[in-house]
């Protein structure tokens, strides 16, 4: 059996905490963070087929959307590039919950599906700070 997945998408909102610790030059800064939040997780459709038997279905409602926890710790590197010009570079580890059970799949074998759909990514983040006077 092969099934082709509609894209995973998930909004979230994320608070958290960032300390910035000088290093001995005193223009670049470490920073340390830590977020916690509630994911949307979209709905996911999906088509399945079974080539040898010659069947092909086509599940518009494969998973429904749920709201999710999540998590991260990152840690990063924060340096001027003028007075009002600040560039940063971060790596992180980030954790989103997984997705609520599929109901029309009971008595199926296929109960499970969902069991590990947690997502753990190590995101890459860079970005410019500005200040205005």
């Amino acid at each position: 059996m092969y099934g082709q997945y509609s894209d995973y998408k998930a909004l979230s909102l994320d608070f958290g905490y960032r300390r910035y610790m000088p290093i001995s030059s005193g223009k670049i800064h470490l920073f340390g963070e830590a977020t916690i939040g509630i994911g949307a997780i979209d709905r996911i459709n999906v088509k399945l087929a079974a080539p040898q038997s010659n069947v092909i279905l086509d599940n518009k409602d494969f998973y429904d959307g749920t709201s999710a926890f999540t998590w991260s710790l990152g840690g990063g590197v924060l340096f001027p590039v003028s007075t009002l010009v600040d560039f940063s570079a971060q790596l992180g580890l980030r954790h989103v919950g997984g997705m609520a059970a599929v109901d029309q799949f009971a008595g199926t074998g296929l109960e499970t599906i969902t069991n590990d759909s947690a997502r753990l990514t190590f995101p890459i983040v860079v970005g410019v700070r500005l200040r205005f006077k």
